[in-house]
């Protein structure tokens, strides 16, 4: 039987890389191969994975009905990945960052950023400048502005978070989003101006307090059940 798969050109970076990607998504579980293969126009036995790779994501075909990836491109673009959306999604899925899989998810996260009211899309727009065009900036913020260390306020440093808690960093969620529905009520601190100077330098962060049990306490008038560690 003929090998019908598609063979890396001498322009891709690295025969490697190509590979790599094409085992990447064959292993994500991300590729409807039968859907990809019609809207192409593939034949039952071409390489859609490869076809994809090459040009598919280019003429805006998706790896399956509902992934984003042509709406997503112009975001990941500013962050400095140029390549199949796809990819970039996986990838950053891969080092923690739980972007969703589908736009009204994407929106959805858009809008309780927004709502948090830590959110100056002025503020914003001046550190993107150009690169903001076109964009709706708060889904700029949830998909890679935050992991860029962009930050939505004066009233709020993700950096900083992500330093400070590294049980944020670990868990790959919004970190405004955990300050604002989380967060504050632990007593964590979500920007370095707001440490007090006279007492610690920043790096010693405010850790959420906890009660005897060892439970975050959501504030001062705390109580749990469990009984005083002795």
């Amino acid at each position: 039987m003929a090998d019908t798969s598609i063979v890396a050109p001498l322009g891709w970076p690295l025969q490697t890389d190509f590979e790599l990607d094409r085992r990447l998504i064959a292993e994500s579980g991300l590729f409807d191969e039968k859907t990809y293969a019609h809207q192409a126009g593939l034949e039952a036995m071409q390489d859609a994975i490869g076809h994809y790779l090459l040009k598919g994501w280019q003429m805006g075909l998706e790896p399956n009905p509902s992934f984003p990836g042509a709406l997503l491109q112009p975001y990941f673009i500013t962050a400095g990945f140029d390549g199949p959306p796809a990819i970039t999604w996986l990838m950053q899925r891969a080092a923690g960052w739980d972007i969703p899989t589908n736009w009204n998810d994407i929106q959805r996260q858009a809008m309780r950023v927004r709502a948090t009211g830590l959110f100056d899309e002025a503020f914003y727009k001046a550190q993107l400048g150009k690169a903001a065009s076109g964009l709706d900036l708060a889904i700029h913020y949830s998909t890679v502005g935050e992991r860029m260390g962009i930050a939505p306020s004066l009233d709020f440093d993700p950096a900083f978070y992500m330093e400070c808690y590294p049980d944020v960093a670990r868990a790959g969620v919004n970190c405004l989003l955990h300050y604002f529905e989380r967060g504050r009520e632990e007593r964590r601190v979500g920007d370095r101006l707001r440490v007090s100077t006279a007492h610690s330098p920043w790096r010693r962060c405010a850790r959420p307090t906890r009660c005897p049990c060892g439970c975050p306490a959501a504030s001062a008038a705390h109580r749990c059940a469990a009984p005083a560690r002795g």
